[in-house]
């Protein structure tokens, strides 16, 4: 892995941009899916607080915690 990162901070900010890469892909998602962008944050706010069970893995990198 060191041939391809360098180092385990590059390593590390790697799999952290493409953590925040997907969710925000998600979150766009709901905006572009949706006919007013009122919907589209309803929607977002809605998938948040209903997230499946394999979103409640203990650990996070960042914004998605669950404490």
């Amino acid at each position: 892995m060191y041939d391809t990162f360098g180092d385990k901070r590059r390593l590390y900010l790697e799999a952290f941009r493409r953590y925040v890469a997907d969710s925000i892909d998600e979150q766009i998602g709901y905006l572009e899916k949706s006919f007013s962008p009122l919907a589209g944050i309803e929607k977002m706010l809605l998938a948040f607080a209903t997230r499946k069970q394999r979103d409640r893995i203990v650990g996070c990198y960042g914004h998605k915690c669950n404490l």
